[in-house]
């Protein structure tokens, strides 16, 4: 099997889902073949380093493996060290309720997500015994990226053979309301958008078939509204346990944390685990 990846990066603490993480680790790890740099941000001691080869050695089954300790603060170490180290994609851990651990709640996740050069994977609900992805959302992006995203959430679909694959694109025509304030006719407004929906299926049939795709292993969904927002709203209601969203190369300003836009509703809310793919 082709694997799109050939050197990750885990964030490693000792908190209540560390085993958790090294146990999704370990798992991609066999379905991918990477070699994986265990990252821990903290002062290196004999005592340290035994409990965190003591972590591993009992999580992890794999030797391709190799630890990288680092000092500073840990949304800027991991990025440095992540861009030094050639990753082409960095595990983290997200929760937003996690007591006592500051490395990677709130902030310092959101700014590794921004950053970071490579493919992010975020753990919002990590298990110890993970026996595939039940319910994959793929964010429909027609770019480059976005196919190369597809293709390794379809990879990991054939790997996993998922209960749902939903292939999902949020549309927004902006000038719609102002047609139908000239037309005076909600009726035809509610076709031009029946209309454009349809099309839109039909866009994403024809992306997903390129993918390899037949029509009864994925579901098609159009979603109409803010982008981001409805993506996301969608994957919570779905109870998702994976969400493939595309992110673009143009760096994110300070502007676009003030009017927000569909890639910071993502880092305000990850509604379940993300491949955050860049």
């Amino acid at each position: 099997m082709f694997s799109p990846f050939e050197r990750a990066g885990l964030a490693v603490t000792f908190s209540p889902t560390g085993k958790m993480l090294l146990s999704e680790a370990a798992r991609l790890q066999s379905m991918f073949g990477f070699k994986i740099f265990f990252l821990h941000v903290g002062e290196r001691d004999e005592s340290t380093e035994q409990r965190l080869n003591l972590l591993i050695f009992e999580n992890f089954s794999s030797n391709n493996f190799e630890i990288v300790w680092l000092t500073g603060e840990p949304s800027k170490a991991i990025l440095k060290k992540s861009k030094e180290l050639g990753l082409d994609l960095l595990i983290i851990g997200a929760l937003e309720k996690e007591q006592g651990i500051k490395n990677f709640i709130g902030s310092v996740a959101r700014n590794i997500m921004r950053n970071c050069h490579c493919p992010i994977l975020v753990f919002t609900k990590p298990v110890s015994e993970r026996f595939g992805f039940k319910n994959i959302i793929i964010s429909v992006c027609y770019d480059g990226k976005g196919e190369e995203a597809a293709k390794v959430a379809v990879q990991i679909a054939r790997h996993d053979h998922p209960e749902k694959l939903s292939l999902v694109k949020e549309i927004n025509i902006p000038g719609l309301p102002s047609v139908v304030f000239d037309s005076g006719s909600t009726d035809e407004t509610g076709s031009m958008r029946r209309e454009l929906i349809e099309l839109e299926k039909q866009k994403i049939r024809f992306f997903a078939h390129e993918l390899g795709l037949r029509d009864s292993e994925f579901e098609n969904e159009v979603l109409y509204g803010v982008e981001g927002w409805e993506c996301l709203n969608f994957a919570d209601e779905e109870k998702a346990d994976l969400l493939v969203v595309t992110m673009g190369e143009r760096k994110l300003s300070f502007i676009d944390r003030i009017f927000m836009h569909d890639l910071e509703f993502l880092f305000e809310r990850i509604p379940t685990n993300t491949l955050l793919y860049k």
